[in-house]
């Protein structure tokens, strides 16, 4: 038995997060890695379009089936303020 089927035997619950973000990476990683396989033949580009799109396909069904279950992402600062620079006190 590969040490890793071991590991695999143990009981262990995933959360929702964790199995979206999983298929997010492998995903990328498709992305990454198929193009090169697909150039040296190891992989037809069909066979490759296929794969990712099917991937791509179940992250997707996944994000709309669990959209309101998942913890919302953290709005990013916006770069410049809203306020007309004009409102800030003068440094000079």
């Amino acid at each position: 038995m590969h040490p890793l089927d071991r590991q695999l035997l143990v009981d262990r619950t995933y959360t929702k997060s964790e199995i979206i973000d999983e298929l997010k990476r492998e995903v990328a990683m498709r992305h990454k890695l198929f193009p090169a396989w697909c150039a040296t033949g190891r992989i037809p580009l069909a066979t490759a379009a296929d794969r990712i799109h099917l991937l791509e396909m179940a992250l997707n069904d996944l994000l709309e089936l669990y959209q309101d279950e998942l913890p919302a992402k953290p709005q990013q600062m916006a770069l410049f303020p809203s306020e007309p620079v004009s409102q800030f006190r003068s440094y000079q």
